[in-house]
């Protein structure tokens, strides 16, 4: 797409930028999983560009999502229908097959990682969103719940901390342990040799780290105070650190216990002006320093859940089906990718890495409409 050089873009061009970018691999996708071969009306394409516009633009509901479809001609333009009701808009999100996602979600990630470093570690976590217990009860009479903590839908992403990236997304009817997603954010076939996975305590399962070693992986994770081990070795401390308190070579569990690691780990305590903490490591080989300071970066993924719910908007699903919120969860991971490609990288003056700038971004798209569009933001998407 060219523009003419004498008038500058407008943020409503650029969202008709992002419809274009958009629009063929939706396409793509409603071809793959024949998702409208019963639908004569509101096609799955216009459906998932109205939920993308739903989130760039930063609206609450879907009842404004339809008022500014009937408001704005140049919106309607890019969804590609009009005049749609509320009543048809809310079951949209219900009938919708999720899979029309898969081909954009995969060329928006192609595209991140071609245009950042990609690095070896991930990271892995999970995050609840709440929504009511009657209206949940109502579309999922057969998942217990027993009070509104549980009510809602478990996000569970595996994120590359290097792009700022989720290289995984997985998204669940209830609050459920974080140990029963670990199949599912890692599955068995996946190619994971060389990588370092970081957890939280809460993902804490013998066997799963088994199969990580054995696929030629490593984890680092933090320890909790029911943790038992066996101490196979004591490690020499490097004088220049005394921070660290301990490192040893353990074996996680007990010979009497239930559950026991069949490969060896290490057990390396750093203490901090707060309090000591105890992390475990199947790397038998890098520094204990490096360790802690590896697992430091697990705190990024917090940031983009943050981003996700405040920045993007996604503080609850548009319905409250589990197809529902996982449209709700695509749709806010396309715009997530989007403001990716358009965000500034800037170096951290205090850990010295490379960050994105997310937050100004948002902002910068949904800024005042005559606003002109720089010209990096067009080659970001590929226009220039």
């Amino acid at each position: 797409m060219a523009f003419p050089s004498s008038k500058p873009p407008t943020c409503r061009e650029l969202l008709r930028c992002l419809g274009d970018v958009c629009r063929p691999s939706l396409e793509q996708g409603v071809a793959l999983c024949d998702a409208d071969r019963y639908v004569k009306q509101y096609g799955s394409v216009g459906f998932a560009l109205s939920l993308i516009a739903f989130y760039i633009l930063g609206l609450g509901s879907l009842r404004e999502l339809q008022a500014r479809l009937k408001g704005d001609s140049r919106l309607t333009s890019l969804v590609g229908w009009a005049g749609i009701s509320v009543s048809q808009l809310l079951k949209l999100p219900h009938q919708r097959l999720t899979q029309l996602w898969a081909p954009l979600v995969a060329l928006l990630m192609q595209r991140v990682s071609g245009t950042h470093r990609t690095g070896k570690l991930r990271i892995v976590d999970t995050s609840f969103f709440s929504m009511g217990l009657k209206l949940m009860q109502r579309y999922h009479p057969n998942k217990k719940m027993t009070h509104s903590a549980t009510a809602g839908f478990k996000l569970g992403a595996v994120l590359d901390p290097d792009n700022a990236m989720p290289v995984h997304v997985i998204s669940t009817v209830g609050q459920g342990t974080d140990t029963a997603h670990l199949n599912a954010l890692v599955p068995p076939d996946q190619p994971i040799a060389g990588h370092t996975f970081l957890f939280d305590r809460g993902f804490r399962k013998y066997e799963f780290f088994d199969r990580l070693i054995e696929n030629k992986a490593h984890f680092i994770s933090r320890a909790t105070t029911q943790t038992r081990y066996e101490i196979i070795k004591n490690r020499a401390l490097h004088p220049a650190h005394p921070e660290i308190l301990s490192d040893q070579t353990v074996r996680l569990g007990t010979a009497k216990s239930r559950t026991r690691m069949t490969h060896l780990t290490r057990r390396i305590e750093l203490k901090t002006q707060h309090e000591t903490l105890v992390f475990l490591t199947s790397n038998l080989k890098r520094g204990a320093w490096n360790i802690c300071e590896d697992y430091r970066i697990r705190w990024d993924i917090e940031p983009f859940f943050r981003w996700f719910k405040s920045g993007i908007g996604c503080r609850r699903s548009v319905g409250y089906s589990l197809n529902a919120a996982q449209h709700t969860f695509w749709a806010a991971l396309v715009v997530y990718l989007l403001i990716l490609l358009l965000a500034e990288r800037v170096k951290s003056p205090t850990t010295g890495r490379m960050t994105f700038r997310i937050k100004p971004t948002i902002h910068r798209v949904r800024a005042v409409l005559h606003e002109p569009v720089s010209r990096g933001d067009l080659e970001a998407l590929g226009f220039l």
